[in-house]
């Protein structure tokens, strides 16, 4: 998303990997990022590397560079706590578009 333009995601569950984008971005997701989003993270710019998540610029071909955070479940446990409330991606995502939607650069 970039400053103010309201893009409007939806969900996808494409190959068992969930996330949110918007319409015009799920081709690509779907032939540039599957089946190994965390490889593409890796050769991407690793932007803020830590145990749990991988951040990265990465570019997607027809769309240009977007950033790609790849979550990582540590244990069975966040495997269970993530079906009674939102994951930590959803959750960071939910802040970028309201940050967004008030104009402010995400």
């Amino acid at each position: 998303m970039s400053a103010g333009t309201g893009a409007v995601s939806e969900p996808f569950d494409l190959a068992g990997f969930r996330g949110e984008a918007a319409p015009s971005v799920l081709g690509a997701i779907h032939t540039q990022l599957l089946p190994d989003p965390m490889a593409v993270a890796q050769a991407g710019e690793p932007l803020r590397p830590s145990m749990s998540r991988l951040t990265s610029k990465i570019v997607l071909e027809g769309h240009g560079p977007v950033l790609l955070k790849v979550h990582r479940t540590r244990s069975g446990g966040e495997r269970m706590q993530s079906l009674v409330r939102r994951s930590r991606a959803r959750q960071e995502f939910l802040a970028a578009r309201f940050l967004d939607a008030a104009g402010l650069p995400v």
